[in-house]
């Protein structure tokens, strides 16, 4: 009898641990998923009064989604942790920033604004899932805490830029203009590629492990 208890209680910490990926997956991409609808309904309906600007603002905010829902996939596949009411509150927050951005697409001052919204809820987002890295059980996955910490730093330096970004452009004149917009890209390539890089840091480590 007490076999079978510490039995059930070791398949439910195993089932409690289990269960954040499938949350987050399920969650992360529905929210990405509905982001990307809406984003493609706003390019459809302004695409032909859009200028280079807007263009680029589209293009930059389809990589933030996709920056997204990679940073939640890397962090979740090789951290394992219980599920706690934040876990739903930071990714819907993150979200609702994301719609603020497509909506705004068109107005890139706006946008502007609604980007250094987006990098603050990343600074969020960042410091809530660094509780999974002092687990014990990612102690092995301790290569990544390095990682989400330059990516910390990164999402409030770019927070700032953007700020700065948003108080450059005033007046109707700058509304044409396409050099905040590709600052912004390549602000968030750089993300991305950082974060390809730092990918296959993880896999070559794992591989290793079966040598």
């Amino acid at each position: 009898m007490k076999e079978d208890r510490e039995q059930q209680r070791a398949r439910i910490r195993t089932d409690l641990r289990l269960s954040l990926p499938t949350s987050y997956f399920t969650l992360i991409s529905l929210i990405q998923g509905t982001a990307i609808g809406f984003l493609g309904t706003v390019v459809a309906e302004h695409h032909r009064t859009f200028s280079p600007a807007n263009w680029l603002s589209a293009v930059v905010t389809l990589l933030i989604i996709i920056q997204v829902w990679n940073e939640y996939r890397m962090s979740v596949t090789v951290w394992a942790g219980v599920p706690v009411l934040q876990d739903s509150v930071v990714p819907f927050t993150l979200g609702a920033s994301e719609f603020w951005l497509i909506f705004a697409i068109p107005t890139t001052r706006a946008w502007l604004l609604a980007l250094t919204f987006v990098a603050l809820g990343g600074i969020v987002a960042y410091i809530h899932v660094q509780r999974l890295a002092q687990l014990p059980e990612n102690e092995e996955m301790a290569v990544h805490r390095p990682y989400m910490r330059g990516q910390l730093v990164l999402s409030l330096a770019y927070s700032v830029v953007f700020g700065g970004l948003w108080l450059l452009y005033r007046g109707d004149q700058r509304e044409s203009s396409a050099w905040g917009p590709a600052a912004a890209l390549v602000m968030v390539t750089g993300l991305l590629l950082r974060a390809e890089w730092h990918w296959r840091r993880v896999l070559d480590i794992v591989s290793s492990w079966e040598e």
